[in-house]
């Protein structure tokens, strides 16, 4: 497979701006190997979409999911499952639970992940970062494939979601969306890079969200959550100190 260039959020505003969305010139999964574990990686055509709350989506929509309003993207890689309790230990010499049985790693505050995404790099030669709100919510919804869903890849929360129990399951056990991501409904939570704050009506181009603020933003509901929490566009938020069982992540990278 041919290795590629992936970049941090900074560097990729100046880079992503340049590139064709519209072609589609790279692999469509690549898998990342951390000592004798991996995970897989998902490619995502960039495209523009309706990002928050619209169509099936209005008659549950929370004011902050409001209004919808355009977003453009460039392509990007997005983990295909949650990271693993196992590959966060394997990276970082810890014991998380639920590292002998696939499940995600939660119980890690936005703060830590800055070393383990530094340490994950220097392992793999790769460079990764959290995902936008925005491109989060694009693949949650299929990409440019997607069906206007009210969960990630079903509007039957059973087919594609953990969600109202008392623990995780191990990731990838339910039916995934229509680029093949797992758990972006459910499971745990996800952080993801930009600071919370409410939506504007404006077009947006490769946002990366406000440059401060107090919380960051959680996409995706978790096990412990209702239905409503788990839709697409439904929006939460976390202190970046805090920790909860209930929160894990993806990464994303860059072709």
């Amino acid at each position: 497979m041919k290795r590629i260039l992936i970049i941090l959020p900074f560097i990729a505003l100046v880079l992503t701006s340049c590139l064709d969305i519209d072609e589609p010139s790279y692999s469509s999964s690549m898998t990342v190997k951390v000592g004798d574990l991996s995970f897989e990686m998902i490619y995502v055509k960039g495209g523009t979409f309706t990002m928050g709350a619209y169509d099936s989506q209005l008659l549950y929509a929370r004011k902050d999911e409001k209004p919808a309003h355009k977003v453009t993207l460039g392509a990007f890689y997005i983990c295909k499952t949650e990271i693993t309790a196992a590959v966060w230990n394997a990276v970082m010499n810890d014991n998380l639970p639920g590292g002998n049985n696939f499940l995600p790693a939660a119980g890690v505050s936005y703060n830590r992940l800055d070393s383990f995404i530094t340490t994950l790099s220097r392992k793999t030669g790769y460079v990764f970062a959290l995902p936008t709100e925005a491109q989060w919510e694009y693949a949650a919804r299929g990409g440019n494939d997607s069906g206007k869903f009210l969960y990630s890849g079903s509007d039957i929360i059973d087919n594609v979601a953990v969600y109202d129990t008392v623990m995780p399951f191990p990731v990838g056990r339910l039916g995934a969306n229509a680029l093949g991501l797992n758990d972006m409904s459910g499971n745990v939570a996800e952080w993801c890079y930009d600071w919370y704050d409410k939506y504007s009506d404006a077009d947006q181009n490769i946002p990366y969200g406000p440059e401060s603020g107090t919380y960051r933003v959680v996409r995706g509901g978790s096990y412990l959550s209702s239905p409503d929490d788990c839709r697409v566009s439904a929006r939460s938020f976390a202190s970046p100190d805090s920790v909860s069982p209930t929160i894990g992540f993806r990464l994303i990278a860059y072709p």
